[in-house]
C-alpha cells in the first residue's frame, strides 16, 4: 500500500497530509506532563514505538513522532555545539520532518538532507558513493543509518571525505552488549537479515568496537553519554532513553 501512494501522490503532497495528520494527532495529546524538543510542545503523554525490534512505551511524539534519540539530540545540539552561534554547512541522512524544519529556519545554518529513497530528503543519493567534493560539510548528521548499509566502511571513508578539517560527523547508533560486531555476507536476503539482525533491511549489529569501527578512516571518536548528564526531571520531561549514546567523530 505505501508503494502504491508513493506511486499515486507527490511527494509534497504526501509530507503535506502526513504534517495535518500530525497537527491533528498533537492537538488531542496536548497538556503539560511530557515536551518535545523537536516540535516545541507539551503533552499529557507521549505514544508507543510498536516498530522495530525494540518496541516500548511513551515515546513517541504524538504532535510530530519524533523518538527520544531526536530529543536528545536537540537538546545536545543547543546546549553542546556551536551550531547556532558559527556559520556551518549541515548535511542530514535520512532527516526527520520536526528536526528538519527546525534546522532549515536557524540563520547560522546552510543546511540540506539527503536519503536514498525519501520524500522529505531535499537530495536522494547512496551514502557509499556521495556526490559532494571533499570538505563540503561542517557537520553531519547520520542517526541509524550505518547498519543498514551493505558496505559501512565505505560509508565511512565516503563521510571521512566530505567532512571538513575541524568538523564532525555525529552518530547516534548505541553498539549492542557484545564485543563484536555481527556480521554475515551469507544473509543476502530479507527472510535472513530478519531472522539474524531482527529486521530485514539491516546488515549488521555493533558490538562494542563500534568507536573503533568509526576511527578507521582517520576520525577522532568521541563517545559521550550525554543523558546521565541530564537531571533525572529533565530526563523523564522529555522520555530520554539513558541508552542512547553520541558519538562525535572529528576531522580535526
Amino acid at each position: 500500500m505505501k508503494q502504491l501512494i508513493k506511486k499515486i501522490l507527490p511527494a509534497s503532497v504526501r509530507w503535506q497530509l502526513r504534517k495535518t495528520y500530525l497537527d491533528l494527532r498533537g492537538w488531542f495529546y496536548r497538556g503539560n506532563r511530557y515536551h518535545c524538543s523537536g516540535c516545541g510542545q507539551s503533552y499529557h503523554t507521549f505514544l508507543p514505538m510498536s516498530d522495530g525490534a525494540l518496541p516500548r512505551d511513551n515515546v513517541v511524539c504524538p504532535g510530530c513522532g519524533i523518538l527520544e534519540r531526536h530529543r536528545m539530540l536537540m537538546l545536545f545540539l543547543e546546549k553542546e555545539t556551536d551550531l547556532y552561534q558559527k556559520k556551518h554547512r549541515v548535511l542530514y541522512f535520512a532527516p526527520e520532518y520536526s528536526l528538519q524544519e527546525y534546522l532549515r529556519k536557524q540563520p547560522t545554518i546552510d543546511y540540506l538532507s539527503t536519503d536514498i529513497d525519501s520524500s522529505l530528503a531535499m537530495q536522494e543519493f547512496d551514502i557509499m558513493n556521495i556526490p559532494h567534493p571533499e570538505n563540503s560539510f561542517s557537520a553531519i548528521f547520520c542517526s541509524h543509518v550505518l547498519a543498514h548499509v551493505i558496505d559501512d566502511k565505505l560509508a565511512l571513508r565516503e563521510l571521512y571525505r566530505i567532512t571538513e578539517k575541524g568538523g564532525f560527523l555525529l552518530l547516534l547508533d548505541p553498539p549492542a552488549e557484545i564485543p563484536k560486531t555481527i556480521e554475515d555476507k551469507n544473509a543476502d536476503t530479507p527472510e535472513k537479515r530478519l531472522k539474524l539482525f531482527q529486521q530485514d533491511d539491516r546488515y549488521r549489529i555493533y558490538g562494542q568496537d563500534f568507536s573503533e569501527r568509526l576511527a578507521e578512516p582517520g576520525f577522532e571518536v568521541e563517545v559521550i553519554d550525554y543523558v546521565k548528564t541530564l537531571p533525572s526531571e529533565k530526563i523523564e520531561k522529555y522520555r530520554l532513553s539513558e541508552k542512547d549514546l553520541i558519538f562525535m567523530c572529528w576531522k580535526r
